[in-house]
């Protein structure tokens, strides 16, 4: 067994290859460790008496005495985590707050981080205690100069919490320099080269007690005021398996089950008395249940130990706290994505995105004479237990486009507050455009477009039950009855969300269930503030990526069966198609790439590269239509006028013959360009057309979201900067002689 304190060498099974990425408080911008070294220091009290004293503690309840003083434990890469959670093997685990230098590339940095240890196996080894858990480090850290010795380490303030209850406070002048640690380690282990995060110690615990608990805040404060902190949640394995055995997620089987309810959606004139099992949603709903069968299955990667609740949720549900989980959301997005292959647009990851920057940052919200923060808080939690699909209606009526809903005729023609009563408000009036409402557990409900005070009654946002007695859905013409069958319109037949008018019928609803209550500025603080709008909207560009290289796979294939992917020109086409693709793609990387925290510590995409691909996505669908379009010629119009031309006998042999190309029987090739005029010419392909160009509004609004957030004032700057190195009366050269 390895020596409890002295200096260990790294396990050859550590694997140092990890890269981890920090961001600098203030400006955001990337600290990056490549394969760095951990090494734990214990004991580092200034106060030698005092650390003999703890040391006769320890050992009163089984620790071993160290070799050495202080003591220096290395420790393997992988235990190193930004993550908002952690997962331990064993009951007795805690942490404990500790300042943490880091060495990037050659510069210091401070963060805070904390030495989460087994307790059970401390009695055994300190070192093993210490390598059977995680090492939590905050995401945020701050420049150090090059002179450990200025650094202003005695004034700075140290804190924790575990479980909201206050664990440990104190300053940094009771633990030993950073001069002296670093020059102990390396009498201890060596010169380390490259990149090293060094937890230097801790303070002594309130009541002198190891406290075992599951969520904990670590927290420094610099002398300019300038606050680190991180906090993170941790559980066993054992509780992550019984969790999982005692409340699975949620399944296909019972989203479909929930949908049997008493929601008010009107077809043709006729309410819709079974929605899933109605021709117009029945697709749809098969396909959202497909999704949640997914998400569910135990490969998927799509289901963890949300930090928020402590129970299993949805990854794409959840509130990034660190890089690993921006990452993995991401690839949550993109699992769902792929199974639609991006043709289902308000997927129940969309408004989950919105719902968890809210409750990231309940402080945006009001507290008078509601606590609408807890609201929002509360029903995020309730969205991550039940795994609930919550669709939205977010924009006015289009009565008029140049005025805002006070001016209309008419009262409460946009939905707002009619009546105020001690259980909740009463909504009346109307609410565009409901996406996939007709199948969704709740629909969340406010108004994104600017409203003036004047529009005080109209601003509010709740979520209800799709089945609120009194909310009415009326729904545009659904294009999956009209689709013959699913080999003539394979997309029509499978991923028609359908759009709906929702209409509120002095509809009550509870304050519990209120966010925002007649306060126009409220609104945008929700939407921007919160950073909602840009964690939504790239999940949607997300999504757009998956549906772009669908189609551009699609559009290859079209060339490759015409015997045209040789041409010069069909290439540039599909060059083109290539190019578009990548640049949104692009983007969607760049936005996690950049990505950094907020102040209350949710990870978000960076604006600018969401902002720059969704100012340019109402030009650049439409041409990769025309590209499409294109490619395939008439070979659309060139088909037969469905699969039953296929089987009869009468016809069957004429289409073989006629509608076929060298090696691709006629099925094949009219199954391919059916599912090309799907995209380009059916209903279905022409409302994802507007869909594509308007879903984020119209397009001088998408790209005002890009002017706002580019950074135009620091571009200005420079060329300010460089015109100021000339003027008028400076010499001028002329001809080879000087005016």
């Amino acid at each position: 067994m390895t020596s409890s304190s002295s200096p260990t060498r790294e396990p050859a099974t550590s694997h140092r290859t990890a890269e981890v990425d920090l961001r600098l408080a203030g400006d955001g911008s990337l600290v990056r460790l490549i394969a760095p070294r951990v090494v734990v220091a214990g004991y580092t009290g200034r106060d030698r008496s005092a650390v003999e004293r703890h040391i006769e503690e320890l050992a009163a309840i089984g620790v071993p005495p160290p070799d050495s003083v202080p003591s220096f434990y290395q420790l393997p890469t992988e235990l190193l985590t930004t993550a908002a959670s952690i997962r331990v093997a064993g009951i007795d685990t805690s942490g404990e707050v500790e300042p943490v230098l880091v060495r990037a590339q050659g510069r210091y940095y401070l963060g805070v981080g904390s030495d989460h240890t087994d307790r059970a196996v401390e009695t055994r080894s300190i070192a093993e205690a210490k390598r059977a858990c995680p090492k939590p480090l905050g995401a945020k850290v701050v420049a150090l100069g090059p002179d450990p010795a200025a650094w202003e380490w005695d004034r700075i303030a140290v804190r924790s919490e575990v479980d909201g209850r206050h664990y440990q406070d104190g300053a940094l002048a009771s633990i030993r320099r950073p001069e002296d640690l670093l020059e102990r380690l390396r009498r201890a282990v060596g010169d380390i080269d490259g990149d090293f995060v060094l937890y230097c110690g801790t303070v002594p615990l309130r009541d002198g007690t190891f406290v075992v608990g599951s969520r904990w805040t670590v927290s420094l404060t610099l002398p300019d005021g300038v606050a680190l902190t991180h906090t993170y949640l941790s559980s066993t394995d054992g509780a992550e398996r019984a969790v999982q055995e005692g409340r699975p997620m949620r399944t296909g089987g019972d989203y479909l089950a929930a949908l049997a309810d008493d929601r008010e959606i009107y077809v043709d004139g006729e309410r819709v008395s079974d929605v899933a099992g109605h021709p117009a949603f029945a697709p749809i709903a098969r396909t959202v249940a497909e999704l949640f069968d997914l998400a569910a299955a135990p490969d998927s990667g799509m289901t963890h130990r949300d930090a928020e609740t402590g129970r299993p949720a949805n990854v794409a549900f959840g509130v990034p706290r660190s890089s690993q989980d921006l990452r993995a959301r991401r690839a949550a997005h993109e699992t769902w994505a792929h199974h639609t292959r991006g043709w289902v647009g308000r997927s129940p990851d969309h408004v989950a995105a919105f719902l968890a920057a809210f409750a990231a940052h309940p402080g945006s919200f009001g507290t008078e004479p509601h606590a609408f923060g807890d609201n929002v808080v509360r029903y995020h939690r309730r969205v991550l237990e039940e795994n609930l699909y919550v669709s939205y209606a977010i924009i006015p009526p289009q009565v008029s486009r140049a005025t805002t809903a006070h001016e209309w005729e008419g009262e409460f023609v946009q939905a707002g507050v009619v009546e105020e009563r001690a259980e909740g408000i009463v909504i009346r009036g109307a609410q565009m455009l409901a996406t996939g409402a007709a199948v969704a557990d709740e629909l969340f409900v406010s108004c994104i477009k600017p409203l003036t005070p004047e529009d005080r009654d109209f601003a509010v946002a709740f979520a209800v039950p799709v089945a609120t007695p009194g909310l009415k859905l009326y729904c545009r013409r659904p294009y999956a009855t009209a689709a013959s069958s699913a080999f003539d319109y394979p997309l029509s037949s499978r991923y028609d969300e359908t759009d709906a008018l929702v209409v509120f019928d002095d509809v009550l609803v509870p304050w519990e269930r209120v966010f925002v209550d007649r306060d126009v500025a409220a609104l945008r603080r929700m939407f921007y503030e919160t950073g909602a709008h840009v964690l939504g909207n790239w999940q949607a560009q997300i999504r757009f990526v998956v549906k772009l290289r669908f189609i551009a796979g699609l559009a290859r294939k079209i060339a490759a069966v015409n015997g045209v992917d040789r041409i010069p020109g069909v290439q540039e086409k599909l060059g083109e198609l290539a190019s578009i693709a990548s640049l949104v793609e692009s983007a969607v990387d760049a936005a996690e790439f950049r990505a950094a925290p907020d102040e209350a510590g949710m990870w978000r995409p960076d604006a600018r590269s969401v902002y720059g691909a969704m100012g340019l996505q109402a030009e650049l669908y439409p041409r990769v239509l025309a590209i499409l379009r294109e490619l395939a010629g008439g070979g659309v119009l060139q088909l037969p006028s469905s699969v039953l031309d296929l089987r009869s006998a009468r016809t069957r042999s004429d289409i073989d013959r006629y509608i076929q190309s060298p090696g691709v029987p006629a099925e094949e090739r009219i199954k391919l360009f059916k599912l090309a005029w799907d995209v380009v010419g059916s209903e279905f392909g022409g409302r994802h057309l507007q869909y594509e160009m308007f879903y984020a509004g119209a397009p001088f609004v998408a790209k005002g979201h890009a002017f706002r957030n580019y950074g135009y004032d620091a571009l200005v700057a420079d060329v300010d900067a460089f015109l100021a190195t000339y003027d008028a009366q400076q010499p001028t050269t002329i001809g080879g002689g000087e005016a």
